[in-house]
């Protein structure tokens, strides 16, 4: 019996496997330890922030560059699709937060994140 790509195809589709993009995980990531600090950590961090009157923040930063292309395309065998881009590298840079209740805040920047772009971010 001879294995092809299309009997492949044609077995995980009638198995219910679809094509799919990967989710990519960190392997470093510890399930145990997240668990631990949500159940011990978090709520004493909740207690706090409630007798101060302050919020939690949930924040992350990231960068965005004009030349950046994501996702796929099609095109005939043979014949690489082609996205016209911008040669001119421009890119900026964005840290944004947001609460338990859906109150969000960002911060457009050009550059690296810093210790002062931070600490500019939180005093807003």
């Amino acid at each position: 019996m001879r294995l092809t790509l299309q009997g492949v195809g044609l077995y995980l589709r009638r198995w219910g496997f679809t094509p799919q993009k990967p989710i990519q995980r960190a392997y470093e990531q510890q399930p145990v330890a997240v668990r631990r600090w949500l159940d011990e950590q978090y709520p004493a961090i909740e207690q706090r922030a409630k007798a101060e009157g302050a919020e939690i923040h949930w924040a992350d930063e990231t960068g965005l560059r004009s030349d950046d292309v994501r996702g796929r395309s099609y095109a005939p065998m043979g014949q690489t699709p082609e996205i016209r881009v911008n040669q001119r590298r421009e890119g900026l840079s964005i840290i944004s937060s947001v609460t338990r209740r859906g109150k969000v805040r960002f911060k457009v920047f050009e550059g690296a994140m810093n210790a002062a772009i931070l600490i500019d971010f939180m005093k807003r």
